[in-house]
Protein backbone atom coordinates (compact mmCIF):
# COMPACT_ATOMS: atom_id res chain seq x y z
CA UNK A 1 0.00 0.00 0.00
CA UNK A 2 3.03 2.39 1.26
CA UNK A 3 4.76 1.30 -2.22
CA UNK A 4 1.92 2.41 -3.98
CA UNK A 5 1.20 6.02 -2.48
CA UNK A 6 5.18 6.43 -3.12
CA UNK A 7 4.74 5.53 -6.71
CA UNK A 8 1.78 8.09 -7.16
CA UNK A 9 3.79 11.34 -5.30
CA UNK A 10 6.94 10.07 -7.60
CA UNK A 11 4.23 10.45 -10.79
CA UNK A 12 2.55 13.16 -9.91
CA UNK A 13 6.07 15.13 -9.61
CA UNK A 14 6.83 13.69 -12.75
CA UNK A 15 3.86 15.13 -14.21
CA UNK A 16 4.75 19.01 -12.47
CA UNK A 17 7.54 19.27 -15.40
CA UNK A 18 5.79 21.59 -18.13
CA UNK A 19 5.79 20.76 -21.43
CA UNK A 20 8.13 22.80 -23.88
CA UNK A 21 7.68 23.85 -27.19
CA UNK A 22 9.38 21.60 -29.96
CA UNK A 23 11.13 23.29 -32.67
CA UNK A 24 9.71 21.50 -35.79
CA UNK A 25 8.84 24.25 -38.05
CA UNK A 26 5.55 23.76 -39.99
CA UNK A 27 6.87 22.39 -43.13
CA UNK A 28 8.51 19.61 -41.05
CA UNK A 29 5.20 18.48 -39.00
CA UNK A 30 3.69 18.68 -42.58
CA UNK A 31 7.09 16.06 -43.85
CA UNK A 32 5.86 13.56 -41.28
CA UNK A 33 4.66 10.07 -41.86
CA UNK A 34 4.24 7.86 -38.98
CA UNK A 35 5.26 4.18 -40.05
CA UNK A 36 5.52 2.76 -36.99
CA UNK A 37 4.43 3.26 -33.08
CA UNK A 38 6.18 1.85 -30.35
CA UNK A 39 4.82 1.23 -26.82
CA UNK A 40 7.25 -0.07 -24.02
CA UNK A 41 4.85 -0.48 -20.01
CA UNK A 42 7.34 -3.00 -19.59
CA UNK A 43 8.87 -0.63 -16.68
CA UNK A 44 5.86 1.42 -16.07
CA UNK A 45 4.16 2.15 -12.11
CA UNK A 46 0.61 0.60 -12.47
CA UNK A 47 -2.26 0.58 -10.06
CA UNK A 48 -5.32 0.59 -11.84
CA UNK A 49 -8.20 -1.25 -9.60
CA UNK A 50 -10.84 -2.38 -12.13
CA UNK A 51 -8.65 -4.30 -14.46
CA UNK A 52 -6.93 -5.87 -11.07
CA UNK A 53 -10.86 -6.58 -10.53
CA UNK A 54 -11.10 -8.06 -12.99
CA UNK A 55 -7.94 -10.34 -14.07
CA UNK A 56 -8.43 -11.70 -10.18
CA UNK A 57 -12.32 -12.71 -11.26
CA UNK A 58 -10.77 -14.20 -14.52
CA UNK A 59 -7.86 -16.13 -12.72
CA UNK A 60 -7.65 -19.74 -12.04
CA UNK A 61 -7.91 -19.40 -8.28
CA UNK A 62 -9.00 -16.10 -7.55
CA UNK A 63 -8.02 -14.21 -4.50
CA UNK A 64 -4.71 -15.23 -5.07
CA UNK A 65 -2.84 -13.75 -7.83
CA UNK A 66 1.27 -13.49 -7.32
CA UNK A 67 2.12 -9.60 -7.08
CA UNK A 68 4.46 -10.00 -10.33
CA UNK A 69 2.21 -11.80 -12.37
CA UNK A 70 -1.20 -9.11 -11.66
CA UNK A 71 1.83 -6.34 -12.51
CA UNK A 72 2.69 -7.92 -15.30
CA UNK A 73 -0.68 -8.63 -16.68
CA UNK A 74 -1.45 -5.03 -16.17
CA UNK A 75 1.59 -3.73 -17.81
CA UNK A 76 0.79 -5.77 -20.70
CA UNK A 77 -2.79 -4.56 -21.10
CA UNK A 78 -1.83 -0.73 -20.36
CA UNK A 79 0.69 -1.49 -23.55
CA UNK A 80 -2.04 -2.61 -25.73
CA UNK A 81 -4.32 -0.16 -24.70
CA UNK A 82 -1.85 2.82 -25.48
CA UNK A 83 -0.72 1.29 -28.69
CA UNK A 84 -4.43 1.10 -29.68
CA UNK A 85 -5.22 4.68 -29.06
CA UNK A 86 -2.08 6.29 -30.45
CA UNK A 87 -2.47 3.87 -33.64
CA UNK A 88 -5.72 5.35 -34.31
CA UNK A 89 -6.02 8.94 -32.63
CA UNK A 90 -2.32 10.04 -33.60
CA UNK A 91 -1.38 8.15 -36.67
CA UNK A 92 -3.72 9.33 -38.75
CA UNK A 93 -2.90 13.30 -38.97
CA UNK A 94 0.69 12.64 -39.75
CA UNK A 95 0.80 11.17 -43.60
CA UNK A 96 3.63 13.03 -45.14
CA UNK A 97 6.48 11.72 -47.02
CA UNK A 98 9.52 11.62 -43.94
CA UNK A 99 9.21 8.30 -42.27
CA UNK A 100 9.43 8.33 -38.62
CA UNK A 101 8.75 6.16 -35.98
CA UNK A 102 6.95 7.09 -32.36
CA UNK A 103 8.65 5.36 -29.30
CA UNK A 104 6.49 5.71 -25.85
CA UNK A 105 7.97 4.54 -23.22
CA UNK A 106 4.96 3.94 -20.45
CA UNK A 107 6.04 5.60 -16.99
CA UNK A 108 2.91 5.13 -15.14
CA UNK A 109 -0.75 4.71 -15.04
CA UNK A 110 -2.03 5.07 -11.46
CA UNK A 111 -5.61 5.35 -10.86
CA UNK A 112 -6.26 5.49 -7.12
CA UNK A 113 -8.59 2.66 -5.19
CA UNK A 114 -11.41 3.63 -3.31
CA UNK A 115 -9.57 3.32 0.12
CA UNK A 116 -6.83 5.55 -1.55
CA UNK A 117 -9.85 8.06 -2.87
CA UNK A 118 -11.16 8.64 0.56
CA UNK A 119 -8.20 8.64 2.49
CA UNK A 120 -5.31 9.89 0.79
CA UNK A 121 -5.64 11.28 -2.65
CA UNK A 122 -8.17 11.60 -5.64
CA UNK A 123 -5.88 12.39 -8.30
CA UNK A 124 -5.30 9.93 -11.53
CA UNK A 125 -2.62 10.56 -13.66
CA UNK A 126 -0.59 8.94 -16.71
CA UNK A 127 2.56 9.73 -17.62
CA UNK A 128 4.71 8.48 -20.87
CA UNK A 129 7.65 9.97 -22.34
CA UNK A 130 7.93 10.04 -26.38
CA UNK A 131 9.99 10.63 -28.87
CA UNK A 132 10.14 11.22 -32.80
CA UNK A 133 12.60 9.36 -34.57
CA UNK A 134 14.05 9.55 -38.09
CA UNK A 135 13.33 6.08 -39.86
CA UNK A 136 15.89 6.45 -42.31
CA UNK A 137 18.88 8.30 -40.29
CA UNK A 138 17.95 7.27 -36.81
CA UNK A 139 18.30 11.33 -35.94
CA UNK A 140 16.02 12.45 -33.31
CA UNK A 141 13.34 15.11 -34.49
CA UNK A 142 12.19 15.66 -31.41
CA UNK A 143 11.20 14.72 -27.83
CA UNK A 144 8.03 15.21 -24.93
CA UNK A 145 10.41 13.63 -21.70
CA UNK A 146 7.31 13.81 -19.90
CA UNK A 147 3.87 13.96 -21.34
CA UNK A 148 1.66 13.71 -18.47
CA UNK A 149 -2.20 13.80 -18.03
CA UNK A 150 -3.79 14.02 -14.23
CA UNK A 151 -7.39 13.68 -13.67
CA UNK A 152 -9.63 14.52 -10.52
CA UNK A 153 -11.74 11.66 -9.38
CA UNK A 154 -14.46 11.70 -6.96
CA UNK A 155 -12.69 11.62 -3.04
CA UNK A 156 -13.28 11.81 -0.10
CA UNK A 157 -16.63 10.59 2.42
CA UNK A 158 -18.64 10.72 -1.39
CA UNK A 159 -16.13 8.64 -3.63
CA UNK A 160 -18.46 5.32 -1.92
CA UNK A 161 -21.23 6.73 -2.82
CA UNK A 162 -20.37 7.71 -6.37
CA UNK A 163 -18.69 4.52 -7.43
CA UNK A 164 -21.99 2.66 -6.23
CA UNK A 165 -24.13 5.35 -8.15
CA UNK A 166 -21.89 4.67 -11.37
CA UNK A 167 -21.47 8.40 -11.42
CA UNK A 168 -17.99 7.83 -12.43
CA UNK A 169 -18.75 6.82 -16.24
CA UNK A 170 -15.99 5.21 -18.41
CA UNK A 171 -13.16 3.60 -17.04
CA UNK A 172 -10.78 6.28 -15.96
CA UNK A 173 -7.60 4.67 -17.59
CA UNK A 174 -9.18 4.92 -20.50
CA UNK A 175 -9.81 8.45 -20.39
CA UNK A 176 -6.42 9.01 -19.12
CA UNK A 177 -4.45 7.15 -21.76
CA UNK A 178 -7.10 8.84 -24.50
CA UNK A 179 -6.07 12.61 -23.36
CA UNK A 180 -2.01 12.03 -22.86
CA UNK A 181 -2.83 10.59 -26.64
CA UNK A 182 -4.87 13.88 -27.95
CA UNK A 183 -2.53 15.84 -25.83
CA UNK A 184 0.83 14.88 -27.52
CA UNK A 185 -0.85 15.01 -30.70
CA UNK A 186 -2.24 18.66 -30.61
CA UNK A 187 1.90 19.39 -29.29
CA UNK A 188 3.46 17.97 -32.25
CA UNK A 189 1.07 19.77 -34.29
CA UNK A 190 1.40 22.96 -32.61
CA UNK A 191 4.72 24.42 -34.59
CA UNK A 192 6.32 27.20 -34.49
Amino acid sequence: MFRRIFLLGAICLALAACATPHTMSRETVESLGVSEIRVDASKAAVMWPAEEERFTRQHATPGNVPPQEMQAHLRSRVQAMVQEYYDAKFKSHFRGPRKVRLDVDVRGLIIPSLAVRVLFSDMASFSASFTIVDVKTGQVIARYPNAGIQKKMMGGVLAPFSDAAGWTGKDPAEEMVLGQVLSVRDWVLKSN
